[in-house]
């Protein structure tokens, strides 16, 4: 059964455009940062929407998923995401 954070980050992968439209990610404090390769194919109103995400900001190609204090527990869950080939 999926937690929060596996339905979070799955629902941001697809968001984003899926990962094919990820180039890299990262994370800092309190975001998770996705180099993408069109920034047309983001959804971020629904991204915005996503329980846990408090919103997004983009910086040239980079979209920012604003997540706050729980942004390490949410990159390890997209890791694991990625692990599993799903990114």
């Amino acid at each position: 059964m999926a937690n929060k954070y596996d339905t979070m980050v799955s629902s941001i992968v697809d968001l984003v455009g899926g990962k094919e439209n990820i180039r890299s990610f990262a994370h800092c404090v309190t975001r998770l940062r996705f180099n993408v390769k069109d920034k047309g194919l983001v959804d971020e109103a629904k991204i915005r929407e996503l329980p846990g995400a408090v919103g997004t900001q983009w910086s040239g190609n980079q979209l920012q998923v604003i997540i706050g204090n729980d942004v390490a527990v949410s990159y390890t869950h997209l890791r694991a995401h990625e692990t599993r080939g799903n990114l």
